[in-house]
């Protein structure tokens, strides 16, 4: 919480977000229990008066086969006023379903904009979606990042 409090302090809360991966592994590092952990911090977060908290749905391997952290996303949003952002290999539909449902407020998309400079646009016309090859991700050149063809 004192980094928050500090970017608070300079940019106030309402030019303030955060994203968190309750539920995300790394080697052997993981939380026990994310649903007291992330209640709680949501709690702090939302007594800083922070706009937003982004929360990265899936686990550290992009996988959202076994469903999403539903008692996680809820002790989030029972304990946090601001805005609901949701990130997690997401397609367009269950995006546009989960916030029509009031489950979230936004939808981010990460690897899937690596791959579709022009995501919005493959969305609206329900296009087909280029495949994103993570072997180019955050390093090397232009590979895989300026080289993904788009739709016009």
């Amino acid at each position: 919480m004192m980094v928050v409090d500090a970017v608070v302090a300079v940019w106030g809360g309402p030019r303030t977000g955060i994203r968190v991966s309750p539920t995300g592994t790394f080697n052997d590092m993981h939380d026990d229990d994310p649903v007291a952990t992330y209640g709680a911090f949501a709690k702090k977060l939302d007594e800083a008066g922070i706009a937003f908290i982004e929360v990265v749905e899936d686990s550290f391997q992009g996988s959202a086969v076994a469903g999403r952290p539903e008692d996680v996303i809820s002790a989030i949003q029972d304990n946090f006023q601001g805005a609901y952002i949701a990130n997690g290999n997401y397609s367009a539909d269950e995006a546009r379903q989960r916030i029509n449902a009031n489950l979230c407020d936004l939808v981010t998309f990460g690897r899937l904009f690596i791959s579709n400079p022009d995501l919005p646009e493959r969305f609206k016309r329900g296009a087909p979606l280029n495949e994103y090859d993570e072997e180019t991700f955050y390093g090397g050149d232009e590979h895989g990042y300026t080289d993904y063809p788009r739709l016009f």
